[in-house]
C-alpha cells in the first residue's frame, strides 16, 4: 500500500506485522513476512568472511588499529536505505572494506586509511557480452588511483533479464579483478557467473578498493545486450 504520512517524512522498517519501506512511486506498507533462509554456499561464505572479521577486529587489530577506524568511521558517511548520510561504526566500516577483498582473496587492509573519504573511479563503459565466448567486456580508466600496488577493480556480473528489463538491482556474483599490480589494462573481460544468451540484457556491478584499504560505491552498467 502506497502513501503519503501526516505524521512522518520517512519510514522503514517493521512495527508489529507491517513493514515501511520506499520506492520511486513514496513510501508504502506491506505484511511483514519472514523469509525462508535458503543457506546457499555463497552466503554460507560471506557470512563466515565476515564473523572472520569480526573475530579479527577482536583478537588481532591493535587498540590503535580500532581507534583509527573508528576515527575514519566518524569522518566519512555512507547512504542508508532511504538515502541519508550515516556515520556507521569502526567495525562496520572495517568489516565493509575487508570483506570484498577477503572474497576475491587479496590481503586484508588491517590499518584505516587517513584520507577521510570512499575514493572514487571514472564511470565504466560497456563494450559487449557474448553467448558463444560468455565474456562481458568492459572498459575502465586506467590513470584511476586504484590502480595502483595493492588496489583492485572488483567486477560482479548480473543474473540475465530478458530484453525488455530496463532496470536491475540484483543478484550480482564476483566474476573478475583488475590488480593494480600490473597495473591493469583496459578493457577487462569478465566471466560471466550465469549463462547469458543473446538477446538477453546483463549488468555489471563495480566497485574500487584502493592500496590504503578505502572501497568506494558501487557503479553499475547495464543494460548490456548480449551477442551471439
Amino acid at each position: 500500500m502506497l502513501f503519503k504520512s501526516a505524521l512522518v517524512t520517512q519510514i522503514s522498517g517493521s512495527i508489529g506485522g507491517m513493514t515501511g519501506s520506499h520506492n520511486r512511486g513514496g513510501m508504502y506498507l506491506r505484511a511483514r513476512v519472514i523469509p525462508t533462509d535458503p543457506g546457499t554456499i555463497l552466503q554460507t561464505t560471506m557470512r563466515a568472511i565476515i564473523a572472520n572479521l569480526t573475530s579479527r577486529w577482536n583478537d588481532v587489530l591493535t587498540a590503535g588499529q580500532r581507534t583509527a577506524w573508528n576515527l575514519y568511521a566518524s569522518r566519512v558517511t555512507l547512504l542508508n536505505p532511504l538515502g541519508d548520510a550515516i556515520n556507521v561504526s569502526g567495525i562496520n566500516q572495517y568489516v565493509r572494506s575487508n570483506a570484498p577483498r577477503a572474497q576475491t582473496g587479496n590481503t586484508l587492509i588491517e590499518d584505516a586509511p587517513t584520507i577521510f573519504d570512499l575514493g572514487s573511479m571514472t564511470p565504466l563503459l560497456s563494450i559487449g557480452a557474448s553467448e558463444a565466448t560468455q565474456i562481458i567486456t568492459v572498459s575502465f580508466t586506467a590513470t584511476d588511483l586504484w590502480n595502483l600496488a595493492g588496489g583492485r577493480l572488483l567486477l560482479y556480473s548480473g543474473k540475465p533479464t530478458n530484453a525488455g528489463v530496463t532496470f536491475f538491482k540484483g543478484p550480482y556474483r564476483v566474476g573478475f579483478q583488475v590488480s593494480g599490480d600490473d597495473p591493469g589494462v583496459s578493457p577487462a573481460a569478465i566471466p560471466s557467473q550465469y549463462v547469458i544468451s543473446q538477446g538477453q540484457r546483463v549488468w555489471v556491478r563495480a566497485q574500487a578498493s584502493f592500496p590504503d584499504g578505502r572501497l568506494s560505491t558501487s557503479q553499475r552498467i547495464g543494460p548490456i545486450p548480449v551477442a551471439a
